[in-house]
C-alpha cells in the first residue's frame, strides 16, 4: 500500500489548466460527504480569479499516473500581524485512505507556510491553522499525524428568508443606515478591531490593514449590502455582508457582525442582522449564511438563532505551532 500511495502522490506546481480538475475534486468530496455548504462552479471561478496573483506559488496539486488531480494543498498568505497562516489539504475520495498522500500534502503546506515567518515580529509565536468539517475522518486523522491539535469549534449557520419578519426594534438613540464604503470603511474597521479584541484567537491589527483586506476580499462583490448603527454621531456597530455565498446567487453571506463593547447587549446586533435580512429579501436572496465561534464570548450563537438562523455544519479548527515565541493572540481566557 505504501508504494502505491507514493506512486499516486506525485506533487507538482498548480497550473492554469488545472481549474477543471480542482473543481472535479471538490465536487467529488462534497458529493461523498453530503455537504450542505458546497461551492458552486461559479464560486470556484471567483476564488480562482481572486487568488490568481498568489495561487501558483502558494498551492500545489497531487496527480496520479494519468495526471488526474487527486489532491491539492493551499496556503493562505497571513494578514497583519502575520502570526497565523491558514493551510488546507484536500484529497479525492478515491484516495482518501492513502495516508502518505495526505501526509505529503500537509508537509508541503507547512514548508510553504514557513516562507512567511519573516513577516511576523521576531519574538512572536507563529501558528499554522487548518479546518476540518465534523465527520471528515481522513482529513482529521491527517491533521493529527501532522502535529495539529483541535483548539476551537465553529458553526456554519443558515437562515431561510421566507416571509418578511417584523421590523427591527432599535434601541433609543440608535439609527441604522446603509454603509457608505468610501466614507465609513475606516471607522468600521476601527470598530471591528475594538469589537473583536476580546474574542478567542484575535490578534490586533491596524484599522488600515483590516480595511484593505476587506477591499481585497470584496473586489468583485456588491458593496451595498452592509449596514452601520450610529450612536452619538459615531459607528457603534456594523454588519458587513457579501453576495454570492460560495457562488450561489440565491444566498447572501454575513462576513462580520460587531458591536463596540460600550454598546453591547443593547439590541444593536440583532437589529443590524434583521435590517440586513430585510435588505436580502428585497434583493431576491432566498437565504443568508455566516460562520461563528461556537463559544463566542458575546453569545453570538444565541443571537443568530434569535434572528432565525440554525446550525447546518460544524467546523473544527486545528492548530500547530510553526515557531514558538510570544503569544500575540488572546486565547487563555477563552
Amino acid at each position: 500500500m505504501e508504494a502505491r500511495e507514493r506512486a499516486l502522490a506525485r506533487l507538482r506546481p498548480i497550473a492554469a489548466e488545472d481549474f477543471d480538475g480542482i473543481v472535479a475534486l471538490a465536487d467529488a468530496r462534497a458529493d461523498r460527504m453530503g455537504s450542505p455548504t458546497r461551492t458552486t462552479r461559479e464560486g470556484w471561478k471567483a476564488w480562482w480569479k481572486g487568488a490568481e496573483e498568489r495561487l501558483f506559488q502558494d498551492s500545489c496539486v497531487a496527480v496520479d499516473s494519468a495526471d488526474r488531480i487527486v489532491g491539492i494543498a493551499m496556503v493562505d498568505p497571513p494578514a497583519e500581524p502575520f502570526v497565523v497562516v491558514f493551510v488546507a489539504a484536500s484529497v479525492h475520495p478515491d484516495a482518501w485512505d492513502f495516508e502518505a498522500l495526505w501526509d505529503d500534502l500537509c508537509r508541503w503546506a507547512a514548508a510553504r507556510a514557513s516562507a512567511y515567518l519573516s513577516l511576523a515580529p521576531g519574538d512572536a509565536e507563529v501558528s499554522l491553522m487548518a479546518e476540518a468539517v465534523e465527520g471528515d475522518v481522513q482529513r482529521t486523522a491527517a491533521l493529527g499525524r501532522a502535529g495539529f491539535e483541535r483548539v476551537r469549534i465553529f458553526y456554519r449557520m443558515r437562515a431561510d428568508l421566507g416571509e418578511p419578519a417584523s421590523a427591527p426594534t432599535l434601541p433609543g438613540g440608535i439609527a441604522i443606515r446603509r454603509m457608505d464604503h468610501e466614507r465609513d470603511l475606516l471607522e468600521v474597521a476601527a470598530a471591528h478591531v475594538e469589537a473583536f479584541r476580546d474574542h478567542w484567537g484575535h490578534a490586533d491589527q491596524s484599522a488600515e490593514a483590516f480595511a484593505q483586506k476587506w477591499r481585497d476580499d470584496t473586489r468583485d462583490q456588491r458593496t451595498d449590502l452592509s449596514f452601520v448603527a450610529i450612536a452619538d454621531g459615531a459607528i457603534a456597530g456594523y454588519v458587513l455582508c457579501e453576495d454570492n455565498y460560495r457562488g450561489d446567487p440565491t444566498t447572501a453571506f454575513v462576513s462580520f457582525v460587531g458591536v463596540r463593547p460600550a454598546w453591547r447587549r443593547s439590541g444593536i446586533a440583532l437589529a443590524l442582522l434583521q435590517t440586513a435580512f430585510q435588505a436580502f429579501r428585497g434583493e431576491g436572496f432566498l437565504a443568508a449564511r455566516l460562520g461563528v465561534d461556537a463559544a463566542s464570548p458575546t453569545g453570538a450563537v444565541r443571537l443568530y438563532e434569535k434572528a432565525g438562523m440554525r446550525v447546518v455544519e460544524q467546523v473544527n479548527r486545528y492548530e500547530r505551532v510553526l515557531r514558538p515565541g510570544k503569544d500575540l493572540r488572546g486565547r487563555a481566557a477563552h
